[in-house]
Parts: C-alpha cells; sequence; structure tokens
C-alpha cells in the first residue's frame, strides 16, 4: 500500500458570481447558528466585530478628542494605531501562512468581517421571517 496525493483527480467548482458567494455565506451562518446555537453564533459575531473594528473606533475616538482639544486624545489614537498594526499585522501573516497570499490581505479582515455580518444578519433575518436561505436552489429553515 502506498499513500499518494491526487489533487489531478479532483475537480472543484468554485461560486462564479457574487449571488452564489452571498448566497452560500448566507446558509453557512444559518448553518452554523443551528450547529452552535443562536447565541454562540451572535458572541462569536460581536467578538470578530470588536477585532475588526476596536482599532478604527479608537483611532476616530482619538482623532475628535484632539480636534476638541482633549489631553487624553492622543492616548487613544496611540493606542489605535497600535491596535490597527498588531491586528492587521497578525491578519497578514495569517493570510500569508494559511493561504500562501500576499500579507496586504489583511488590510481587508474589516470590510471581510463587516460583510460577513451584515450577510449572517440577513440570513438570520430571513429565516425569522419565515422565507429561510435557498443555496442551489433548495430552502434552508430553523
Amino acid at each position: 500500500l502506498a499513500v499518494v496525493g491526487g489533487p489531478a483527480l479532483l475537480r472543484v467548482r468554485m461560486y462564479t458570481s457574487l449571488a452564489e458567494i452571498s448566497e452560500g455565506l448566507r446558509k453557512n451562518a444559518l448553518a452554523g447558528a443551528r450547529a452552535g446555537g443562536f447565541w454562540r453564533a451572535l458572541w462569536g459575531g460581536l467578538r470578530q466585530m470588536v477585532l475588526a473594528f476596536a482599532p478604527l473606533s479608537l483611532m476616530l475616538l482619538g482623532a475628535g478628542l484632539v480636534l476638541a482639544g482633549h489631553g487624553t486624545g492622543g492616548l487613544y489614537l496611540a493606542h489605535g494605531i497600535l491596535m490597527a498594526i498588531i491586528t492587521l499585522g497578525y491578519w497578514g501573516l495569517l493570510v500569508r501562512w494559511l493561504n500562501g497570499l500576499h500579507p496586504l490581505w489583511g488590510v481587508a479582515f474589516p470590510l471581510g468581517t463587516l460583510s460577513y455580518v451584515l450577510l449572517a444578519a440577513r440570513a438570520f433575518f430571513d429565516n425569522a421571517t419565515g422565507r429561510g436561505v435557498t443555496w442551489k436552489e433548495r430552502a434552508y429553515r430553523q
């Protein structure tokens, strides 16, 4: 017996449009909430939002305080910048390590997080109103 790689024997068709990607991610969000529970999914989404947007929030707060003449504004601004460097650097390294992509793709982390949260919210809303989500012409409801 021998174990050998067989990538030439496999064929995978990825999504070919933004509509297909949206449909698949909404289905995954609903399936994930079903498997782990809605509150657990919500908690995970909130944690991701904090990771993605806390640095930007601190930078905006700091800039606003600086413009308003408050002495602590520079501290908030510096902390936000440091958090952004650490967070985006981490995601850049992770993207490089896991996918072999250029680390600058890590900068897309906040936008990707926001996009997924909006798609998940739509899936939960559609499910709550009885429509469910459709993927490859199959309806999924919780």
